[in-house]
């Protein structure tokens, strides 16, 4: 949780590195036209600034999985925790399966592709999946058209499997993961989840 400076509003976010070895955090911030951390990081922030930092705070985290696989589903910045755990697992060398599944609204909401694609090289047992409901303007877009919970299912479908799902995004695309996992009858102790929660 950071200050805004020259505020009295504190902003929450989630980190996307594993652990602060170096003494730097990693967040992945969305900035909004009229927000009140946007409006201090496009316009005001210098290189050195200093902001008061409390935390971290939370419980999602990386469970046992008892040998499942692993289902990390992302919208928009809520890559920030998932990345931070598949981070983990390639830190540990744990070789459990895990899909990294990421949707965005249209090209120009796609972010961290190169850096997550990256990491995918580096986990043999890891496969980023990557949506957009409007993939035109993208030239040759091979990823899947549709929005990530599409996506979900459809990895599901592919694979006939029950595995153990991470789910970070707005609360009606949480809420639309919970109905998935029921629809492919996995327990819902097996879905860890985080909602966006509005910052005003």
């Amino acid at each position: 949780t950071i200050e805004v400076p020259g505020t009295d509003d504190w902003r929450s976010y989630s980190m996307a590195n594993v652990a602060v070895k170096d003494g730097k955090i990693e967040l992945l911030i969305r900035l909004l036209d009229d927000g009140c951390m946007s409006s201090y990081l496009k316009n005001d922030v210098k290189l050195g600034a200093s902001v008061d930092v409390k935390g971290p705070f939370g419980t999602f985290n990386l469970h046992d999985s008892d040998g499942r696989s692993r289902y990390f589903v992302a919208g928009s910045t809520g890559l920030a925790p998932l990345l931070s755990m598949v981070r983990e697992m390639n830190d540990k060398g744990d070789k459990t399966i895990a899909h990294l599944l990421l949707g965005a609204r249209n090209k120009d909401f796609l972010f961290y592709e190169e850096e997550i694609k990256e990491l995918e090289s580096t986990m043999e047992t890891l496969t980023v999946h990557i949506s957009l409901d409007d993939p035109e303007g993208r030239e040759n877009w091979t990823g899947f058209t549709g929005n990530s919970v599409e996506m979900l299912k459809s990895v599901l479908s592919e694979n006939n499997e029950k595995p153990d799902i991470y789910i970070c995004g707005p609360a009606g695309m949480v809420t639309a993961v919970e109905d998935a996992g029921r629809e492919f009858n996995i327990p819902s102790k097996q879905i860890y989840l985080e909602r966006f929660v509005a910052s005003s």
